[in-house]
């Protein structure tokens, strides 16, 4: 930049950015930050820095100033290369009445301090030998000494870096080209560190440069070179995305060049040869910005960006990028819902077709890069998922929508050649995004969803294997959206999100993380209670989500069964957590929401004939792998508790079903079907044995004044400590409880009671 090229000005820019006064102090760190350091290394020696206290140096103004501009300069890049910039520049704007530099020095200081730490650390230290010492005499004897050791730190010359390891600090992880390593970069944009809002003219020109940078390698071509690549740093994109923290800068991003130049960006951050965007913060500065640049895109199109940057401007309190990703999540929903059935209406908001009532828009990008955008995300997809469920990512749902497009055309509306090579991606990519999806984006990712089921079956054929890693993770995530931490950001998943999400959740299981199968089955469970007793939903449709929930967490205990008997207390946790959510209750109460039915199916009932099938059918293959993990004595032990619960909803059906003999065989026939399903059910628990004993006995209500004692059939209720007497009501099992007649109380007479 010329104004570090000309002597006269060097002198100027030191006093403007250390002046407090000046109200645009700030800006100068920003531009301060994406200097090339080979543009200032001819002006370093002006200083003496290896001799500063011999006079020659400091004799005159000019001297002072270029050293204090030089003490800046690498202040600001240590900051930034240790992501500590962003903090440094709010704490300025925070406190106003605190002296810039000092604000500046004390975070420099902590920087410098940590790199210190690394010396210790590093053993031989052989990243420092070349000069340590010197640093050390230095720090002893320098006044602001610490940002006098980032100066000698960058001039003098150095060994190469050490090798890493398990001891090494994870500042030291750091790529020279691709940044901090994923661990590293997510904790800066967090909820928290997206809050901030930077107003400054001066830096829109700084920003606009490096938007121009990165518009100049789009194209056709999926690859560019290394050169190429090298011309744009970290920093560069980081310089991007300050303009996405004003809502006066957000309109730059609207620019297609801009989404084709970062997928080629984040195509060469590659680890063992192959693209991995998230292992590297580069990567993901490549993605967000493309969220960023979709997103203004769309709204652009549709009109709506002036009516979400007012909103921005307006609303102080929220987060400016919450408000941007809510407004690209209505139109993308508006738009996805209006696509049902009517084709490729909703493309011409990407450009690919012309609607006879909006304006022909240039393709937003080619269909080319979003394919290998599609690749590199789906190729990355265990770090995808990390690194979107641990950020803020705005516009998330923006760049589904235009892959989805894409395979839509391809697969759905047309037939290609081999589909699985799109739907089998895109359901990946698809069902992650379901995953860490914020309640503005569920909406428009379940309508696409809705849209892929007539072609998911390929998934399920072609789906990938995964590791121990991907399936904590992926689990981890579906525990956090059950019960989020952050319900401002998260909603809980609903019944019918539920059985979408574990549906691919069943398949990305693997040994290792079976120790969360616990709190999976018992978190489902307690959701999936919640849906029936609160009619979440049209009874039908619960009944459907109900038989999909339990059938797929029968997959996860045909897992347990292979992995027997090395998974014994994971089996026995499970097994216990079925007993304490009541799974078995949880089955009575969605079969009372069934609609009475004929078997065989006739044709005007064969939807619901269908539903009550298959959730029998499901829900017996659950009781069938709960039988496969213990033996038959240990589980009828285990599920004695239910026996009260099962008696009173057999007798339940047997009662419902003499009712009807006067009506149609269609409750009959329902009843009958239902009464079967629930003793086969018993039977896979270990409880028949004790069911047939109890039905044999002819026991009667043991409550002394009950109007009508006989013929319970087993009894309606039994007392659940002992187990040994029956009652036909909750009102007579009560009364026999508490009142004592001259043989005393039931509460006196029960063995377990006490």
């Amino acid at each position: 930049m010329k104004i570090f090229e000309e002597k006269s000005n060097f002198a100027g820019v030191a006093s403007a950015v250390s002046h407090k006064s000046l109200p645009t102090s700030y800006s100068y760190f920003w531009t301060l930050r994406i200097i090339p350091l080979s543009k200032l290394r001819s002006s370093w020696t002006v200083t003496n820095l290896y001799k500063p206290f011999s006079g020659t140096s400091f004799s005159y103004e000019y001297g002072y100033l270029s050293f204090r501009l030089l003490t800046l300069v690498i202040g600001v890049c240590f900051l930034q290369r240790t992501n500590s910039l962003d903090m440094t520049i709010s704490n300025m704007e925070a406190e106003p009445y605190v002296e810039l530099l000092l604000t500046f020095s004390g975070h420099v200081s902590r920087v410098v301090e940590d790199q210190m730490d690394v010396v210790n650390l590093s053993g031989n230290g052989n990243h420092f030998d070349c000069g340590k010492e010197m640093i050390r005499q230095q720090i002893d004897i320098i006044h602001a000494h610490r940002i006098v050791y980032c100066i000698l730190q960058f001039l003098l010359p150095c060994s190469p870096e050490p090798k890493l390891n398990n001891t090494t600090p994870m500042s030291w992880r750091r790529h020279p080209q691709w940044g901090r390593p994923l661990a590293d970069y997510i904790s800066s944009f967090t909820e928290d560190a997206s809050k901030g809002r930077f107003y400054q003219s001066e830096f829109e020109p700084i920003a606009l440069e490096a938007i121009e940078q990165v518009c100049q390698l789009a194209g056709d071509g999926s690859n560019i070179s290394m050169r190429d690549v090298e011309q744009i740093s970290v920093a560069t994109l980081d310089t991007i995305l300050v303009l996405s923290r004003s809502p006066l800068y957000l309109r730059h991003f609207e620019s297609p060049s801009l989404i084709s130049g970062c997928i080629k960006l984040m195509a060469s951050v590659q680890v063992n040869g192959n693209p991995s965007p998230f292992s590297y913060e580069y990567g993901y500065l490549c993605f967000r910005i493309i969220a960023l640049a979709v997103g203004v895109c769309l709204l652009s199109r549709r009109y709506e960006l002036a009516e979400a940057i007012s909103e921005m401007i307006a609303d102080k309190e929220t987060a400016l990028l919450d408000i941007f990703s809510c407004h690209v999540s209505q139109l993308v929903a508006e738009e996805t819902e209006e696509a049902y059935g009517r084709g490729p209406v909703c493309d011409w908001i990407l450009g690919w077709i012309k609607s006879p009532d909006q304006p022909q828009q240039p393709p937003l990008a080619s269909r080319p890069d979003i394919m290998n955008l599609l690749i590199i995300l789906e190729g990355d997809r265990k770090r995808f998922l990390k690194a979107i469920s641990s950020t803020v990512t705005p516009g998330l749902s923006g760049i589904m929508f235009i892959i989805w497009r894409h395979v839509h055309a391809k697969c759905v509306s047309k037939n290609h050649s081999r589909p699985e090579s799109l739907v089998v991606p895109f359901s990946e990519l698809l069902w992650r995004c379901m995953l860490a999806a914020t309640t503005d984006e569920v909406t428009p990712l379940m309508y696409m969803f809705n849209d892929m089921e007539v072609v998911s079956e390929l998934w399920d054929k072609h789906s990938k294997r995964y590791d121990e890693e991907d399936s904590v993770s992926i689990l981890n995530t579906y525990i956090m959206r059950l019960a989020p931490t952050n319900p401002r950001r998260y909603s809980r998943l609903t019944s019918v999100e539920m059985t979408s999400l574990l549906r691919f959740i069943k398949w990305t299981v693997e040994p290792g993380c079976e120790d969360l199968f616990a709190q999976v089955f018992g978190m489902t469970l307690d959701r999936t209670w919640e849906a029936v007793v609160g009619k979440e939903i049209d009874d039908g449709l619960l009944v459907d989500a109900v038989s999909r929930i339990l059938v797929y967490l029968g997959d996860f205990l045909q897992l347990l069964e292979h992995m027997h008997p090395i998974s014994g207390p994971i089996v026995k946790d499970v097994t216990l957590m079925l007993i304490e959510k009541e799974s078995l209750s949880l089955v009575g109460r969605t079969m009372l929401l069934m609609v009475p039915t004929r078997a065989p199916p006739v044709q005007t009932r064969e939807c619901e004939t269908r539903r009550n099938t298959v959730f029998l059918g499901f829900v017996e293959m659950l009781y069938e792998r709960i039988e496969g993990l213990l033996p038959s004595y240990v589980l009828g032990r285990e599920f004695s508790i239910y026996l009260p619960e099962w008696l009173k909803l057999y007798r339940h059906f047997v009662s419902l079903r003499y009712r009807t003999e006067n009506e149609t065989r269609t409750k009959w026939d329902h009843y009958r079907m239902s009464g079967s399903s629930w003793r086969h059910m018993a039977k896979s628990l270990g409880l028949e044995p004790q069911i047939k004993a109890i039905l044999e006995s002819g026991k009667k209500c043991c409550y002394s004044r009950c109007a009508a004692p006989d013929d319970l059939d087993g009894g309606e209720l039994t007392c659940p400590l002992c187990l040994g007497r029956t009652y036909c009501s909750a009102r007579c099992q009560a009364m026999d409880w508490d009142l004592d007649f001259g043989s005393g109380s039931h509460r006196q007479l029960c063995k377990r009671s006490t």
